[in-house]
């Protein structure tokens, strides 16, 4: 995948970005991102916490990235958090690598390790929001996607279809092919009545992929078939934004 150049002056522009880089809101997790000059090239994630020698591996995987500067950023609670990232900085420093920022985040406030002065960095941590961001809006706009967690993206990449979604296709397919032909009585009534649900299915959609959630195999086959009609292939057209 292609990484567009997002541009991160500030900690809020990293904690924007990552949910990028990694596909979904992480939460209780380690994330280390390397960067070779102004391009990333490497994200990678781990559960916390982190156990015995999984971080042994880390500066080899980002030598072979030509990795020569890194972001470490903890998602969860400090006792959680800190010894993964103290672990994860003194590894690349040991590796020749250097950490240009390292971070923990929780309920939408974030500390910086990297940061002594209380004057940025306030004990109570400082207030971000991604949500805001110029940097997640620039992610978005080429094509980036952060899901809300990760039992979002796992579902995201499961395979679907199947001899189950064959035939349960199969018989959608059937039950439309019993409507009368045009012409035939009540045949105007019926359409219309199928582009009615068929546009409600389509939103219904929308809102339950935005919260994460996923169609059944018989939703699906149903939608498939609607978006075959023009209208409502163009109301979805018109209800999907970048977000």
């Amino acid at each position: 995948m292609t990484i567009p150049k997002l541009v991160l002056s500030s900690p809020a522009d990293i904690l924007a970005a990552v949910p990028y880089l990694v596909g979904f809101h992480p939460a209780d997790s380690l994330v280390v991102t390397g960067v070779a000059g102004p391009e990333v090239r490497l994200t990678t994630r781990w559960d916390l916490p982190v156990a015995s020698g999984d971080l042994d591996r880390l500066v080899a995987l980002l030598r072979r990235e030509s990795v020569t500067a890194a972001f470490v950023v903890g998602y969860g609670a400090g006792a959680l958090v800190t010894p993964a990232v103290d672990t994860a900085t003194r590894l690349l420093h040991a590796g020749g690598i250097r950490v240009t920022e390292s971070l923990r985040a929780e309920g939408g406030r974030y500390w910086s390790y990297s940061c002594g002065s209380a004057s940025c960095c306030p004990p109570e941590g400082t207030p971000y929001d991604t949500q805001r961001s110029q940097v997640a809006a620039e992610a978005v706009l080429h094509g980036l996607v952060a899901l809300p967690d990760r039992g979002s993206l796992r579902r995201s990449v499961q395979r679907c279809g199947g001899a189950a979604m064959r035939q349960v296709t199969a018989r959608v397919a059937a039950e439309l092919r019993a409507m009368p032909e045009p012409g035939a009585p009540l045949a105007d009534e019926l359409a219309a009545r199928f582009v009615t649900e068929g546009l409600a299915r389509v939103r219904s959609a929308i809102g339950l992929y935005d919260s994460g959630g996923r169609l059944d195999d018989e939703d699906a086959a149903r939608l498939g078939l609607d978006l075959a009609v023009v209208r409502v292939r163009d109301e979805a057209w018109a209800l999907i934004d970048d977000r």
